[in-house]
C-alpha cells in the first residue's frame, strides 16, 4: 500500500482544473434536465429515461477516481459512491439489461413510475454532488506518494497492539453473548423474522459488540504479528462473521465487517507483484461469498436449509448463471427507501430541519427508554416505513432530504463528499491513526444502507472507546 503526504494549498493543476470544469459542465446539463423533468407527472419506463445519465455519471466518476486522482482501493469515497450505484440503481440495471432474479418481493409495486423516477433522479443528483465535493477536495489537497510498506521494516507498535487486544476481547465477549441470544432465537424459530424482534434487545452488549471491528484493526495495524499469523487471524474473524450471517440471516453489518477487515489486511500485507493465481483465487472467493449472500436471502425464513442449499448450489453452478441479476436485485432494494421518503415528505411528514442530527447525537446516551417517541421519530425505518407498511430500510441521502429538502440535501451531499476526502486523509497525515481510518471506513459502509440514527452510536463506540484506551496506555508509558 502507498501512503501519501498532504500538501494543502490554493493551487490546482491544469489536469485537475479541466476535469472539474468538465464535471461541472456535466452537472449543469444534468441538473437542468432534472429540473425540467422532476415535476413531470406522466412518466413511463423511467428506467430507460434516466439510465443514460446514470451510465454517463458512472463513466465520468470512474475517470475521476482512477485516471485523474488515482484513488487507492481503500478510499471511503470510492467504496461509498461505486456501491451506491448498485444499491440505488440495481433494479434499473435489472430492467435495462433484462437480468433474471428469483427475488419475489418487489417494493416497486407500491410506487408509481413517476415516484420511482423522482427517487432515482434525486439519488443520482446526490451521488453526483458527493463526487464533486470529493474531487474538489482532492484538487486542493495533493497527496505525495511514499511507500507505506516501509513501515513493515520498523519495530511493531506494542502500544497499538495492547489497545487492540483489550478492546477486541471486550467486543468479542459481548458479541458472543449478543449473537448467542440472537442466533438461538432466530435459529430455533427457523426464520429471519425472529431476528427483527431480538436484534438490539441485549442493549449495551449489542453496542459493545462493535468493538470487535476496531480491536481487529488495531491488532493488524500494529504489525506485531507476521504475515501468516495476521492472515490466520483475518480468516478467523471473517469466519466468525460468516457463521453469524448463516445462523441469524442478518447480513448488513457482518458483510461490511468482513469487507473492512479484508481491506485492512490487504493494505498492510499486499505484495507488490500482482500474481495471476492470487487474482484467480480472489475471484473464486468473491463468487462463493456472493453465492452465500444469495442463499441467505433465499432461505432466511428457513435457516436450517442455508448450509445444504449452499453446497447444492456449488455443485449445480446455478448461481453463476445469474450472479449479476441476483446481486442487483438484492442491493437495489435500498433505492425504495429514498423513493419512500420523497413520496411522503413533506406531504405526510414534515421536514426535520436538522432535528434528525440532534436526535442522533442524543441517541449516544441511554435515553431511549425515557423518551421513546422522540428518538423513534428520527428513524425512517420506524416512522415512515411503519406508516407505509413497506420495510425498505433507510439511507443517509434519504435523511438528507428528510431534513432539508432537495436543495439543502444536495448542498449537504457536496459537503459530505468533502468530508469523505478529509477522512481519506487520516491515513496519510497520521500513520498511527490507520486503525481509526479503517474503523471510519466501516461506518461509511453502513451509511450506504443506514440513516443517521443507525450509525451514530456505532460511530462513537468504535472511535471514542479506542481513543480512551489508547490515552490510558499513553499515560502509563509516560510514567
Amino acid at each position: 500500500m502507498k501512503k501519501n503526504r498532504i500538501n494543502s494549498n490554493l493551487k490546482i493543476s491544469v489536469k485537475d482544473l479541466l476535469f472539474l470544469i468538465s464535471y461541472l459542465f456535466f452537472m449543469t446539463i444534468f441538473f437542468y434536465w432534472a429540473y425540467q423533468n422532476f415535476f413531470n407527472s406522466y412518466i413511463s419506463s423511467y428506467e430507460y429515461i434516466i439510465s443514460p445519465w446514470i451510465f454517463g455519471s458512472l463513466f465520468l466518476n470512474i475517470i475521476g477516481y482512477i485516471l485523474i486522482f488515482k484513488t487507492p482501493l481503500t478510499e471511503p469515497s470510492l467504496w461509498y459512491v461505486l456501491s451506491s450505484y448498485s444499491f440505488m440503481f440495481g433494479h434499473i440495471f435489472l430492467k435495462i439489461f433484462n437480468l433474471e432474479t428469483s427475488l419475489i418481493w418487489n417494493p416497486a409495486i407500491y410506487f408509481s413510475q413517476t415516484e420511482m423516477f423522482k427517487g432515482s433522479l434525486y439519488a443520482l443528483q446526490s451521488i453526483t454532488c458527493i463526487c464533486f465535493g470529493y474531487f474538489v477536495h482532492l484538487s486542493f489537497n495533493k497527496r505525495i506518494e511514499v511507500n507505506f510498506n516501509e513501515n513493515s521494516k520498523k519495530e511493531p507498535d506494542i502500544k497499538m497492539f495492547n489497545v487492540g487486544f483489550i478492546i477486541f476481547w471486550i467486543g468479542f465477549v459481548c458479541a458472543l453473548i449478543n449473537y448467542y441470544v440472537v442466533v438461538t432465537s432466530t435459529y430455533n424459530a427457523g426464520t429471519y423474522v425472529a431476528y427483527a424482534d431480538v436484534a438490539g434487545s441485549t442493549g449495551l452488549l449489542d453496542d459493545f459488540s462493535y468493538l470487535v471491528i476496531p480491536g481487529s484493526l488495531y491488532i493488524l495495524c500494529s504489525r506485531k504479528w507476521n504475515r501468516q499469523t495476521a492472515k490466520l487471524f483475518t480468516y478467523c474473524i471473517c469466519t466468525f462473521f460468516l457463521i453469524i450471517m448463516i445462523f441469524s440471516g442478518s447480513r448488513k453489518s457482518q458483510l461490511f465487517s468482513i469487507l473492512t477487515v479484508l481491506l485492512c489486511y490487504n493494505s498492510l500485507h499486499r505484495k507488490n507483484k500482482n500474481k495471476v493465481s492470487s487474482a484467480f483465487i480472489n475471484s473464486i472467493l468473491v463468487f462463493l461469498f456472493l453465492n452465500l449472500i444469495y442463499i441467505i436471502r433465499e432461505y432466511r425464513t428457513n435457516l436450517t436449509s442455508i448450509v445444504p442449499e449452499f453446497f447444492s448450489s456449488l455443485i449445480s453452478l446455478e448461481f453463476l448463471r445469474k450472479i449479476f441479476g441476483e446481486t442487483f436485485a438484492e442491493t437495489g432494494l435500498s433505492m425504495y427507501s429514498v423513493v419512500s421518503v420523497l413520496k411522503y415528505v413533506p406531504s405526510v411528514f414534515q421536514y426535520e430541519y436538522g432535528l434528525t442530527f440532534i436526535r442522533s447525537v442524543l441517541s449516544i446516551f441511554p435515553l431511549g427508554s425515557l423518551f421513546p417517541t422522540f428518538f423513534n421519530a428520527g428513524y425512517s425505518t420506524v416512522l415512515i416505513n411503519r406508516y407505509t407498511g413497506i420495510p425498505v430500510g433507510s439511507s443517509l441521502i434519504g435523511d438528507f432530504y428528510w431534513n432539508f429538502g432537495i436543495i439543502g440535501a444536495l448542498v449537504l451531499s457536496f459537503f459530505f463528499g468533502q468530508l469523505l476526502g478529509k477522512i481519506g486523509n487520516i491515513k496519510y497525515k497520521f500513520k498511527d491513526r490507520l486503525p481509526m481510518y479503517f474503523s471510519l471506513l466501516f461506518i461509511i459502509f453502513l451509511c450506504i444502507r443506514a440513516g443517521l440514527m443507525d450509525i451514530m452510536r456505532p460511530l462513537v463506540i468504535i472511535t471514542v472507546i479506542p481513543v480512551v484506551v489508547d490515552g490510558f496506555f499513553s499515560a502509563q508509558y509516560r510514567k
